[in-house]
Protein backbone atom coordinates (compact mmCIF):
# COMPACT_ATOMS: atom_id res chain seq x y z
CA UNK A 1 0.00 0.00 0.00
CA UNK A 2 1.26 3.56 -0.99
CA UNK A 3 1.39 6.64 1.76
CA UNK A 4 -1.42 8.51 -0.01
CA UNK A 5 -3.57 5.04 -0.26
CA UNK A 6 -2.66 4.72 3.56
CA UNK A 7 -3.75 8.32 4.70
CA UNK A 8 -6.50 8.73 2.21
CA UNK A 9 -7.88 5.35 4.65
CA UNK A 10 -6.57 6.93 7.64
CA UNK A 11 -8.80 10.02 6.88
CA UNK A 12 -12.27 7.74 5.71
CA UNK A 13 -11.55 6.01 9.15
CA UNK A 14 -11.37 9.44 11.28
CA UNK A 15 -14.18 11.07 8.84
CA UNK A 16 -16.71 7.89 9.37
CA UNK A 17 -16.22 8.26 13.59
CA UNK A 18 -16.93 11.80 13.59
CA UNK A 19 -20.19 11.21 11.56
CA UNK A 20 -21.73 8.16 13.31
CA UNK A 21 -25.41 8.05 12.71
CA UNK A 22 -26.37 8.97 16.18
CA UNK A 23 -23.97 12.41 15.86
CA UNK A 24 -25.49 13.68 12.65
CA UNK A 25 -28.55 15.21 14.70
CA UNK A 26 -25.58 17.63 16.28
CA UNK A 27 -24.52 18.85 12.53
CA UNK A 28 -26.43 21.97 11.55
CA UNK A 29 -26.49 22.65 7.81
CA UNK A 30 -26.27 25.99 6.92
CA UNK A 31 -28.21 25.83 3.61
CA UNK A 32 -31.62 25.78 5.77
CA UNK A 33 -33.39 28.94 4.32
CA UNK A 34 -34.03 30.16 8.31
CA UNK A 35 -29.89 30.45 8.49
CA UNK A 36 -28.77 31.94 5.20
CA UNK A 37 -28.16 35.42 6.78
CA UNK A 38 -25.50 33.74 8.70
CA UNK A 39 -23.25 33.48 5.23
CA UNK A 40 -23.67 36.77 4.83
CA UNK A 41 -20.41 39.26 4.97
CA UNK A 42 -21.25 42.05 7.34
CA UNK A 43 -18.56 44.18 5.52
CA UNK A 44 -20.63 44.55 2.36
CA UNK A 45 -22.75 46.79 1.07
CA UNK A 46 -24.59 44.45 -0.55
CA UNK A 47 -26.74 47.02 -2.35
CA UNK A 48 -23.97 48.91 -3.49
CA UNK A 49 -22.20 46.40 -4.62
CA UNK A 50 -25.15 45.16 -6.89
CA UNK A 51 -25.42 48.45 -8.84
CA UNK A 52 -21.80 48.57 -9.84
CA UNK A 53 -20.60 46.93 -12.93
CA UNK A 54 -19.08 43.62 -12.50
CA UNK A 55 -15.77 43.10 -13.18
CA UNK A 56 -16.69 39.82 -15.05
CA UNK A 57 -20.02 39.06 -16.86
CA UNK A 58 -21.48 35.44 -18.18
CA UNK A 59 -19.54 34.57 -20.53
CA UNK A 60 -16.30 36.41 -19.89
CA UNK A 61 -13.13 34.89 -20.29
CA UNK A 62 -9.65 35.83 -18.46
CA UNK A 63 -6.30 34.07 -18.87
CA UNK A 64 -5.89 33.95 -15.48
CA UNK A 65 -8.19 33.45 -12.71
CA UNK A 66 -6.93 33.27 -8.90
CA UNK A 67 -9.03 32.19 -6.18
CA UNK A 68 -8.74 33.62 -2.95
CA UNK A 69 -7.61 37.00 -2.24
CA UNK A 70 -5.84 36.07 0.95
CA UNK A 71 -1.75 36.82 1.00
CA UNK A 72 -0.88 34.03 -1.64
CA UNK A 73 -3.25 35.22 -4.09
CA UNK A 74 -2.86 39.03 -3.95
CA UNK A 75 1.42 37.49 -4.06
CA UNK A 76 0.22 35.54 -7.22
CA UNK A 77 -1.48 37.84 -8.78
CA UNK A 78 1.81 40.38 -8.45
CA UNK A 79 4.16 38.28 -9.43
CA UNK A 80 2.52 37.28 -12.41
CA UNK A 81 2.11 41.00 -13.33
CA UNK A 82 5.54 42.06 -12.99
CA UNK A 83 7.27 38.62 -13.98
CA UNK A 84 5.18 36.29 -15.64
CA UNK A 85 4.04 39.20 -18.60
CA UNK A 86 0.64 38.78 -17.49
CA UNK A 87 -1.81 42.22 -18.11
CA UNK A 88 -3.59 43.92 -15.44
CA UNK A 89 -6.55 43.21 -16.80
CA UNK A 90 -6.04 39.69 -17.77
CA UNK A 91 -6.40 38.27 -14.35
CA UNK A 92 -8.54 38.52 -12.20
CA UNK A 93 -8.55 37.19 -8.39
CA UNK A 94 -12.43 36.09 -7.09
CA UNK A 95 -12.63 35.57 -2.98
CA UNK A 96 -15.94 34.94 -1.41
CA UNK A 97 -14.94 37.51 1.26
CA UNK A 98 -15.90 41.45 0.36
CA UNK A 99 -11.95 42.28 0.09
CA UNK A 100 -8.67 40.54 0.33
CA UNK A 101 -6.53 39.99 2.83
CA UNK A 102 -7.78 35.97 4.13
CA UNK A 103 -7.65 34.97 7.54
CA UNK A 104 -7.14 39.01 7.68
CA UNK A 105 -9.84 40.55 6.20
CA UNK A 106 -12.04 37.80 8.47
CA UNK A 107 -10.59 38.27 11.64
CA UNK A 108 -10.32 42.16 12.05
CA UNK A 109 -7.66 43.27 14.62
CA UNK A 110 -7.87 47.22 15.02
CA UNK A 111 -4.68 48.82 15.84
CA UNK A 112 -3.30 46.00 16.37
CA UNK A 113 1.09 45.91 15.69
CA UNK A 114 3.60 43.32 15.28
CA UNK A 115 6.20 43.62 18.82
CA UNK A 116 8.83 42.15 16.48
CA UNK A 117 11.27 43.16 13.25
CA UNK A 118 9.61 40.70 11.38
CA UNK A 119 10.11 41.94 8.39
CA UNK A 120 10.63 38.64 6.74
CA UNK A 121 6.52 38.28 7.48
CA UNK A 122 6.00 41.26 5.21
CA UNK A 123 6.10 40.33 1.05
CA UNK A 124 7.02 43.25 -1.49
CA UNK A 125 8.82 45.54 1.18
CA UNK A 126 11.51 45.77 -1.72
CA UNK A 127 9.19 46.23 -4.91
CA UNK A 128 6.60 48.61 -3.08
CA UNK A 129 9.50 50.96 -1.41
CA UNK A 130 7.54 50.66 1.95
CA UNK A 131 8.98 49.90 5.27
CA UNK A 132 5.98 50.48 7.69
CA UNK A 133 6.79 53.17 10.67
CA UNK A 134 4.92 51.34 13.71
CA UNK A 135 5.85 47.89 14.29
Amino acid sequence: MTVPETLREKYASERDKRLRPENLQKWISFREPELADMDRDLNIDYEALRSRDQPLENGSEVQVLIVGAGIHGVVMAHRLVTEGGIKNDDLVLVDRAGGYGGTWYWNRYPGVMCDVEGYCYLPLLEETGYVPSKR
